[in-house]
């Protein structure tokens, strides 16, 4: 009985125990939004910027848009947004992927 007492004893005593960090990205907001870096560094030139999901009607008032290219799903779409491009608008899509 005191060997396998002793066994067991010499067996926990040579365990170690090692942390680990692991990585899982980004957290919070920045978690939700890819966009929140820009949005921010707008702000911070004085300029103002907002994540939107889904369709939005783009007016005047918008100047610049980022988007995925997989918002762009349909001709119609991607006429719609030719022709505000062609008003003076802005537009920038991120190709697959580089939303992150």
């Amino acid at each position: 009985m005191r060997g396998l007492l002793l066994l067991v004893i010499l067996a926990l005593v040579s365990c170690k125990t090692e942390d680990k960090e692991v990585v899982i990205g980004h957290t919070g907001e920045a978690r939700l939004n890819p966009y929140l870096a820009a949005e921010r560094l707008l702000g911070e030139l004085g300029g103002h910027g907002r994540s939107l999901p889904g369709w939005v009607t783009y007016n005047d008032t918008s100047t610049f848009v980022m988007m995925p290219a997989s918002a762009i799903g349909s001709e119609g779409i991607a006429r719609r947004l030719s022709l505000w491009c062609e008003g003076g608008g802005e537009l920038v899509v991120c190709l697959h992927g580089a939303e992150g």
